[in-house]
């Protein structure tokens, strides 16, 4: 199985929020992405091919999302020249069954990246690919007049993208998912409140440290509520402490263990009218 990667860059924020909407409906424009694409040069063509970039999926009974991303950003530069991190990679099934027959080696997934990503320009220099951002627009009038060459294949993956996206927009609120930025990359700032880090200020048997663990327990509070994290916080003085403490244990006595209840209905028809007599 060969994965093929449709990595889509907004021009701008793209949401429901940022166009204006017909019914309802946000208008679906190509001009409104670039899309990511491959040269290759091959001694008997006159000019170089585009495509786009593909890589063969090792572990097809695993969930690919990670594995895609990973490839992505490998792609990109690494870590050498700061490859690019999608956001998240969505998979765009075949609905045709004609596809399914004839594409059935292929999986095309949509990786969205955020309208700042940009390629190293060092990278793009020394990769024989010359991996680059295009406008979506463009490379669909290409293919239409085709006055650049694309293999079959590349036609067929862009135009089922352009099919998916047509849905997508008739959805907006699909269109704030889709470009949202990671729940790992929104985290920008982290206060670890201390007295759930006990390794970090070990307490003694006769808490010398517990002015210090306040101090700083405190400092955390200030911060977590500058970042309006939190309102209260309340710190278990017993907690990984040392001290000795006993728990109170809850006893009920279960009159019926042991002994065989009659549950018939008529028992319990028998013993609610007794109750209901004696009051």
């Amino acid at each position: 199985m060969e994965v093929i990667l449709a990595v889509l860059r907004p021009r701008h924020n793209v949401g429901s929020h940022d166009f204006k909407l017909k019914g309802g409906i946000l208008e679906y424009k190509p001009k409104l992405y670039d899309i990511l694409l491959f040269d290759s040069t091959k001694n008997h063509e006159p000019r170089p091919t585009k495509y786009l970039p593909a890589f063969p999926l090792t572990n097809s009974e695993e969930e690919p999302r990670d594995e895609v991303l990973t490839n992505l950003y490998q792609l990109t530069g690494g870590d050498k020249h700061g490859g690019i991190k999608g956001e998240r990679g969505l998979l765009i099934p075949w609905k045709r069954q004609a596809e399914r027959d004839s594409l059935s080696s292929f999986y095309v997934y949509c990786v969205p990246v955020n309208y700042r990503d940009k390629l190293n320009a060092v990278f793009v220099d020394k990769s024989p690919d010359k991996p680059g951002f295009y406008s979506l627009e463009n490379v669909i009038d290409s293919i239409n007049n085709r006055s650049i060459s694309f293999p079959p294949p590349t036609r067929k993956f862009i135009s089922h993208l352009e099919s998916w996206l047509k849905e997508k927009h008739a959805r907006p609120e699909t269109l704030d998912i889709l470009f949202h930025s990671r729940a790992d990359y929104r985290i920008k700032f982290s206060v670890s409140n201390p007295a759930f880090l006990p390794t970090r200020l070990p307490l003694s048997d006769n808490l010398q440290n517990l002015e210090e663990l306040r101090n700083t327990a405190h400092e955390a509070l200030a911060k977590m509520l500058a970042i309006e994290k939190c309102e209260i916080v309340v710190i278990n003085p017993l907690f990984n402490s040392g001290l000795p403490y006993k728990t109170k244990v809850d006893k009920m006595k279960n009159l019926y263990w042991g002994s065989q209840e009659d549950q018939s209905v008529s028992s319990r028809r028998t013993s609610s009218s007794t109750n209901s007599s004696d009051v």
